[in-house]
């Protein structure tokens, strides 16, 4: 957080392009993906960014969709991976 608000709050803390923001919110709530795996999960294990695949996301795992539940991936469920609704 070296560019933090006054608030202490950094980008990826308060904006939702950046996998943050107060208006953010995982849609649809409590999504899981074929292994069970939340969006927090795909957060703190870096497996995805705002932006895409993140550094813990592994090439030979495939794509997002191919871990999707109803066809919904994280991509599109969790707004640290550039999803989410508001």
């Amino acid at each position: 957080a070296d560019y933090a608000s006054e608030d202490g709050l950094s980008a990826s803390d308060a904006c939702c392009a950046c996998g943050g923001g107060l208006l953010c919110a995982d849609d649809p709530p409590g999504w899981v993906d074929i292994f069970d795996q939340d969006c927090a999960m795909y957060r703190v294990n870096y497996w995805c960014t705002a932006d895409g695949y993140g550094v813990g996301w592994r090439v030979n795992w495939g794509s997002f969709a191919d871990y999707a539940v109803n066809g919904i991936s994280a991509s599109e469920a969790c707004c640290a991976c550039g999803g989410g609704g508001l």
